[in-house]
């Protein structure tokens, strides 16, 4: 005998959606998903602003029961129940799509509200999703069960589709339509055809056999090898016409396309913080493209996990039976960049609930009325989360930078003095923080960095000016995939507001202007204390090929995505504290270089052994410079530095720098201008010291001009 589920269900009338411990059954996101659909079947039809008894009395005669019917239910009950139920799913609903316009009319019964499905005004002409609204996105898709007619219509309602204009009218039907087809093809292995219009050129014949849907930004793409070219493609939809699903079926086995070794940060770390939304969108398809293929088979068992159906849940991600730091921030980042292929609700649930318990956060009862931190009163300091041997991220901390970003992309500003005051720290402590975040380690800035970078400088009338016109990428503390992972699972807790890109981007440059800072951004990752296991065996190997004196061979990906074999002498590893680095020399092109571990596959020691000779290593030349520095000044600047301590004081301590670029010793001079005592150097570097002494001064004079002139406004 069947039995009914005695859960309750998905969205408790007294938990008012807020996430919960415990995850969604498959009939509880079946009830979810009938009446959301419902109720956007409602909207839609109905063009017109409707209460709750309209929209209640609209479902049962058109779509079935709101809720259960039970016949010894008093309606004064039932009145409450449904009004409740329909009043949380309109706030749901209205999370994954916006756009639901509520309508206060005052009466003598009270005030009755009204409901009206519209696109938002506010948003942009061209919408681009941020990464917290991919996730809504995500669900609703999951949660509509392949209807996408309504949720893909809405997208492009507040998009480029111009209403008025009855060709784009049809086509974006027409794609909706077929969006519904590839699915069905997909999972039914039958092989499509169309014409394809690319960037440029002639529309060409295509004949492909699809095995992905992907929605990037707001568009839709089909993934699928194409006959016609003998390759694995991408097709966006909006440029597909006359489209054929045939009758023929395909073998699925016969064509598979190849995992990608590929580093996942490059690409990930710029679907956020990427200033421009054309390479935002290639961003995040490439990211999108590259975790698609990620073979999570092989490397599960050897994490610990538990291989579901291939693909792991986030639920089962987050219960891995090792789930150190970096195991759980590399694969919920995978699975984020690609949440078409996973659960998108149990995924979102395990990232919320790994960013509240690595973090120590919890929403009190009043927090969870707002869905936003309060800032004014703190718990006891928590010890935080290890994420290397200096770095500790606490709920302290999260909250100052979450303050920082909330206000910043709301065009306030502060000192350093007022964050201090509003949380009760020191300004020491929130200078750490920010520095923390920030990590402006010099190590990583030059001109051969694989990062692309944003470069901000301070003129001398204090205000901030932008040289270059490359990519913006955060540069946190930690590895850019773990902190992609914890902004998302705060930003889908609703502890941060969904940012736009140049949000985030403005963001980091007032932090910067805040602090009196010149600095290059880069976004580097930290080797933690929990080493990969493939990083692990590459040492392993490595270091046992230059004992035997042998040579190596294997594949390597570099910044541009480029994949070759490499035969290489090796002599070395070293790490910079961020990756692992294979010093030797390029047997092909006989010169020396260095490669990173985590762009390594397929590596074997051969047995030729290491040619005695051997071209010279290059030898670098660089000029000595120490700094004397203030001691309160200590661990916020070795954090920066990481530089050798030669001497110190009662007041002061001395670091030694290698200096190889004078522009980099001037941006460390701006940024330490206050804090330096003495600069001990070669004659080389005076011209360049006293620029930086200049610069670095008049921005600290406009800067304490800007907060006395603001004390004087706010008194």
């Amino acid at each position: 005998m069947h039995q009914v589920s005695s859960e309750s269900d998905v969205f408790d009338a007294d938990d008012d959606y807020e996430w919960r411990e415990d995850l969604p059954s498959e009939s509880q996101l079946a009830s979810a998903s009938r009446r959301y659909q419902g109720l956007l079947t409602i909207f839609y039809r109905n063009a017109r602003p409707l209460t709750y008894d309209e929209i209640y009395a609209a479902y049962n005669a058109t779509i079935g029961p709101y809720l259960p019917v039970s016949h010894n239910t008093d309606q004064t009950q039932l009145h409450d129940a449904y009004s409740l139920k329909i009043r949380n799913d309109i706030k749901t609903l209205n999370k994954i799509l916006g756009g639901i316009i509520v309508q206060d009319e005052r009466n003598n019964a009270g005030t009755a509200h009204r409901y009206l499905l519209r696109p938002d005004v506010s948003r942009q002409t061209h919408l681009a999703f941020d990464a917290a609204e991919s996730v809504w996105v995500h669900l609703a898709l999951r949660l509509l069960e392949g209807d996408f007619t309504q949720i893909d219509s809405h997208v492009r309602s507040v998009s480029e589709i111009d209403p008025e204009n009855p060709l784009a009218v049809q086509s974006q039907a027409l794609i909706s339509r077929f969006t519904q087809d590839i699915f069905r093809a997909i999972a039914a292995a039958q092989i499509i055809e169309f014409d394809y219009q690319a960037r440029y050129g002639e529309a060409t014949h295509r004949r492909v056999r699809p095995t992905r849907m992907m929605l990037s930004r707001g568009f839709f793409y089909v993934r699928g090898f194409d006959e016609t070219r003998q390759g694995f493609r991408t097709f966006k939809l909006s440029r597909l016409s006359n489209p054929v699903i045939t009758n023929q079926t395909f073998d699925v086995a016969e064509h598979v396309e190849s995992p990608r070794n590929v580093s996942l940060e490059s690409p990930l770390e710029r679907v956020i913080f990427v200033a421009d939304s054309e390479k935002a969108s290639e961003a995040v398809m490439n990211a999108e493209l590259i975790c698609e293929h990620a073979d999570f088979a092989r490397q599960a068992p050897k994490l610990g996990l538990d291989v579901l159906d291939r693909v792991p849940s986030g639920w089962n991600l987050y219960s891995a039976k090792r789930p150190d730091f970096y195991t759980w921030s590399r694969l919920a980042t995978e699975a984020m960049a690609h949440l078409a292929v996973l659960d998108p609700p149990k995924l979102v649930t395990a990232t919320v609930q790994a960013a509240q318990r690595l973090t120590h956060l919890k929403l009190t009862a009043g927090e969870s009325e707002t869905g936003r931190l309060k800032f004014d009163e703190f718990s006891q300091r928590t010890a935080g989360v290890s994420i290397d041997n200096q770095t500790r991220v606490t709920a302290e901390s999260l909250a100052v930078m979450t303050f920082i970003l909330k206000h910043s992309a709301a065009g306030n500003t502060c000192t350093v003095a007022e964050l201090a005051k509003h949380f009760g720290l020191q300004p020491a402590d929130i200078k750490n923080i920010i520095w923390d975040f920030l990590d402006l380690d010099a190590a990583a800035s030059n001109a051969d960095s694989d990062y692309d970078s944003f470069l901000p400088s301070i003129r001398k009338d204090g205000t901030i000016e932008v040289n270059g016109s490359r990519s913006w990428v955060m540069p946190p503390s930690f590895s850019a995939h773990e902190a992609l992972s914890l902004l998302l699972g705060l930003e889908v807790a609703g502890y941060l507001a969904p940012s736009s890109q140049e949000a985030i981007a403005t963001a980091r440059l007032k932090v910067a202007s805040w602090l009196g800072q010149v600095h290059e951004l880069t976004a580097p990752q930290l080797v933690t204390n929990t080493v990969p296991p493939s990083i692990q065996s590459s040492l392993e190997t490595l270091n046992r090929a230059i004992e035997q004196g042998r040579t190596v061979v294997f594949t390597y990906t570099n910044a541009s995505w480029d994949t070759a074999l490499r035969r290489v002498a090796p002599q070395s590893v070293y790490t910079d504290r961020y990756h692992v680095y294979l010093v030797g020399v390029n047997l092909d092109k006989r010169k020396w270089h260095k490669y990173r571990l985590d762009r390594l596959s397929d590596l074997h020691v051969t047995a030729d052994p290491i040619p005695e000779k051997l071209p010279q290593k290059p030898s670098y030349k660089y000029q000595t410079v120490d700094l004397e520095l203030k001691n309160q000044a200590k661990s916020y600047v070795d954090t920066i530095l990481h530089a050798q301590t030669v001497e110190q004081s009662a007041t002061t301590y001395r670091v030694r720098l290698k200096v190889k670029d004078p522009a980099w010793l001037q941006r460390v001079i701006q940024i330490l201008a206050t804090d330096i005592t003495a600069i001990v150097g070669g004659p080389a570097h005076q011209t360049v010291v006293e620029a930086a002494r200049q610069t670095g001064a008049a921005a600290l004079a406009r800067y304490a001009e800007l907060d006395s002139t603001r004390a004087v406004t706010d008194g």
